[in-house]
């Protein structure tokens, strides 16, 4: 539908349109009950939030069955499902501590997990390795595309790095990172046809964070504060701080250090982006290699 309605193509427009209402319409009758899932698997919950299947006042209940499949902290997804996990917990669902959960955790299947194994690429099974050293070659891709998706979400989540896809090439982008007091800091950069776009932050046990950003020349951004405060920003370097679950406007304050004044200082996992020129396994997995070895 968005690329005919791009191309100016009113008739696919219109098709398409139809197709996606016939499809939601089975798949409400088939999948749905009483506003929830029947059978609601990671998966189909990430799917279903994702892809506008659900009504307005629907959207909590299915993101609290989402949270439920997640719970044993494991990776249930395939090929398809785990493309949408991690971005679609931290968005649609709003439980962007789950989808930390999810990535931290060292249970197989899980990404970390394989990490503890010594992988060096993204694995198309968790436990291609056996803990007495066997490789399992049947069934298996050492270097899974679907599984490395983690690494976008580092960017786009972690960093809040997102697109605007209203204005291609980073014209205009949004910021609106996720941060967590378990992973402490973090720091990533990515070069857009404008020059660098930079996301550092740091977050302490007591929910005290700086942020750090850039917005490079000739674009600008929409930016949303950890404290749910949205405002534009013109090209520049700001730094932001304050208190997760405390509103307040998202203004610049005066550039400090990467530790909130009080608490403890949190520790901190840089994720070296930038020597990774593409989205690729390799540095998917250098940035996991990262979590893993902070413990």
């Amino acid at each position: 539908i968005e690329w005919a309605k791009l191309l100016g193509d009113s008739a696919s427009e219109a098709a398409y349109a139809a197709d996606f209402a016939e499809w939601r319409a089975y798949f409400r009758g088939a999948y749905l009950s009483g506003g929830k899932l029947a059978d609601p698997s990671q998966r189909r919950c990430a799917m279903t939030l994702r892809l506008g299947i659900l009504e307005p006042d629907e959207v909590a209940a299915v993101a609290e069955q989402f949270r439920a499949a997640c719970a044993d902290g494991k990776i249930h997804t395939g090929y398809v499902g785990t493309i949408f996990l991690l971005d679609t917990l931290s968005n649609e669902a709003d439980l962007a501590d789950v989808a930390y959960e999810m990535l931290l955790s060292e249970a197989c299947p899980g990404w970390l997990h394989a990490v503890n194994y010594g992988a060096t690429t993204v694995w198309e099974n968790y436990d291609a390795l056996t803990a007495n050293g066997i490789l399992k070659n049947e069934m298996n891709s050492y270097n899974n595309n679907p599984n490395g998706v983690v690494l976008d979400w580092l960017y786009s989540g972690i960093g809040g790095i997102r697109d605007d896809p209203a204005k291609p090439g980073y014209k205009h982008f949004f910021l609106r990172p996720k941060l967590d007091a378990r992973l402490g800091g973090c720091d990533v950069s990515f070069e857009s046809p404008y020059g660098t776009i930079a996301s550092k932050w740091t977050c302490a046990a007591d929910g005290r964070y700086s942020w750090t950003f850039t917005v490079p020349v000739n674009s600008t951004a929409s930016v949303t504060a950890p404290n749910g405060a949205a405002a534009e920003y013109d090209p520049g370097t700001y730094t932001l701080t304050g208190k997760l679950g405390e509103g307040g406007a998202a203004e610049p304050e005066t550039p400090g250090g990467d530790t909130p004044e009080g608490g403890d200082s949190p520790k901190k996992i840089i994720l070296d982006m930038d020597s990774y020129s593409d989205f690729d396994d390799v540095g998917a997995l250098a940035c996991l290699h990262a979590l893993a070895d902070a413990g």
